[in-house]
């Protein structure tokens, strides 16, 4: 067991295969429900060897979901409206290491920093202090009541991104006792972490943090007050429909406020032809305070650099389960899209997604289209405003599960991993086998929309293009634009223990001007082994 002390007063930890936990460190708190959050000022003295409680969970009714089991983590079973506080995972407090804040999941409705999906200690291991945060979620942490209630509830609708700027002020305030470098701190999250994230950027939090990796999630979740106000009529309607006056809003019980929040479905919120909210009703609202109306300036004009990106498949991980649209029901697929897109629009999508794909299958179609809407344009957009460094990245791994059933979803690093542990190592000659095409999965919809870059840049013609990928390469020259010469990775930019996948590409037909053999077991061509993650 390990104790630190630091401003915020004394925290024992635990240690567990080389890194030291710290556990449910509450950093802020709040007085009445909705109030915002305030950073605790008092030193405490504080036991953080075990997982504090998590945010009330709302899960949100929707005929997209399978069953009520799907998605339902019970790791997550400890709830409470005191739920504010945050997790450590140190590999040395005696250093000065790199800090990472995770922002978890969930549609602002569900999920929490101690859920058993994410162990810290293993990018701790490598020498980063990472650190986990809860914040409210749902309509205890992004419902505007302020209006619809004429100020009986004074809820703007950020509070869950106040409580996770609070949280990103704790560490940057404390996290040197931690082992942590609090002038090198990049905030990372998916999903809706990923939206948080975005947020916090947009929210001009500049001087707390560097960096940020977005992980399927833009910029597009936050709801106008006009539209943020709709949706609290809904909620309002429903709580006194239950038999509620909106006087009990503050005092009732808080699995009260979330069973009248899981009878709301975002469908209900349309002008009558179109959801205005597609598929999430409680958003963080562009409230003139905490997010401005200019927040796409202070957005583009920050200083953070940004990673940021989706996986081929994305939508695939709801889509499938569905009754309907796993199983193919045309007519309700056209139903819903025709809730998204004016009919003339949708026939031309239609017939530019089947000729992208290479199919006609609706189930396919939907689940492409909904993928590019809710994951890979808001990707696009955010990397197009940001003016600092921002890299974008699509992941394209065909996950095994369920017999591909889900295509690629987030699951690159589970078979990255799957290959290190494959009898003999990660070689050229199984590499496909394990990653089912990891570089080589075709991407029509985004290969071929590359020389749209080179378009508008005014590039005609390429002297020497550096490239393995043939669908690279004819994407470009289809176009119009000449390239001169195609030129391999000179052998000294490739590291060693990446050759395996050079290797393998070339195996696999992948443009070399070298002849190609298949190693023989004596090779000592191999990626590196599990044990050095």
């Amino acid at each position: 067991m390990d104790t630190v002390d630091c401003s915020a007063g004394q925290f024992k930890g635990i240690v567990s295969e080389n890194c030291v936990n710290f556990f449910g460190i509450p950093y802020a708190s709040y007085q009445k429900r909705w109030d915002k959050s305030q950073l605790l000022k008092k030193e405490i003295q504080f036991n953080a060897t075990s997982k504090g409680r998590s945010a009330p969970q709302t899960r949100i009714s929707n005929d997209s979901l399978s069953g009520p089991d799907f998605f339902i983590d019970n790791s997550l079973e400890k709830q409470s409206e005191e739920c504010l506080s945050l997790n450590i995972c140190t590999p040395n407090i005696d250093a000065l290491n790199p800090v990472m804040i995770w922002i978890h999941g969930g549609a602002l409705v569900t999920g929490g920093s101690s859920s058993i999906m994410y162990d810290l200690k293993h990018l701790a291991m490598k020498g980063v202090v990472v650190v986990s945060i809860n914040y409210r979620l749902g309509p205890l942490g992004f419902l505007r009541l302020d209006d619809v209630t004429n100020g009986l509830v004074n809820s703007s609708g950020n509070e869950g991104l106040i409580d996770q700027r609070n949280a990103i002020i704790w560490v940057k305030n404390n996290i040197s006792q931690f082992g942590g470098d609090p002038n090198n701190i990049t905030i990372f999250g998916e999903s809706a972490g990923s939206w948080s994230c975005n947020l916090q950027i947009a929210a001009g939090n500049n001087e707390l943090f560097s960096k940020a990796i977005c992980q399927s999630g833009g910029l597009d979740a936050i709801a106008s007050v006009n539209k943020a106000n709709r949706w609290a009529e809904l909620f309002v309607e429903q709580f006194t429909n239950d038999g509620y006056n909106i006087e009990e809003l503050q005092s009732c019980n808080w699995k009260k406020i979330v069973d009248v929040a899981k009878k709301l479905k975002h469908s209900q919120l349309s002008d009558g032809k179109r959801w205005i909210f597609p598929e999430v009703g409680f958003l963080p609202v562009i409230d003139n305070e905490f997010i401005k109306e200019d927040y796409l300036k202070t957005y583009s004009s920050s200083n953070v650099d940004l990673i940021a990106g989706t996986t081929l498949d994305e939508y695939k991980l709801w889509s499938s389960f569905h009754p309907k649209i796993g199983n193919n029901d045309k007519e309700y697929c056209l139903r819903r899209l025709s809730k998204m897109f004016e009919v003339e629009k949708l026939d031309h999508l239609l017939e530019c997604y089947q000729e992208y794909l290479r199919s006609s299958n609706i189930g396919d179609l939907y689940s492409a289209i909904l993928t590019d809407i809710c994951f890979g344009i808001p990707a696009h957009k955010i990397l197009q405003k940001k003016k600092s460094k921002s890299f974008g990245y699509l992941f394209s791994t065909q996950s095994e599960i369920l017999n591909g059933k889900l295509g690629c979803f987030q699951t690159k690093f589970l078979v990255y991993n799957a290959r290190k542990r494959a009898p003999g190592g990660d070689r050229p000659d199984t590499y496909f086998e394990r990653t089912e095409c990891v570089a080589g999965v075709e991407d029509v919809r985004f290969q071929d929309l590359m020389p749209d870059v080179f378009h508008w840049l005014g590039i005609t013609s390429i002297d020497r293009f550096i490239s393995m990928s043939d669908m690279k390469y004819d994407a470009i020259v289809s176009q119009g634009i000449k390239v001169g010469e195609r030129v391999p990775i000179p052998d000294e930019l490739i590291p060693s223990d990446a050759q395996v996948e050079m290797d393998a590409k070339k195996l696999a037909g992948y443009f070399t001007n070298e002849s190609v053999s298949v190693p023989d077991e004596e090779s000592d061509v191999t990626g590196r082994s599990i044990e050095e993650y």
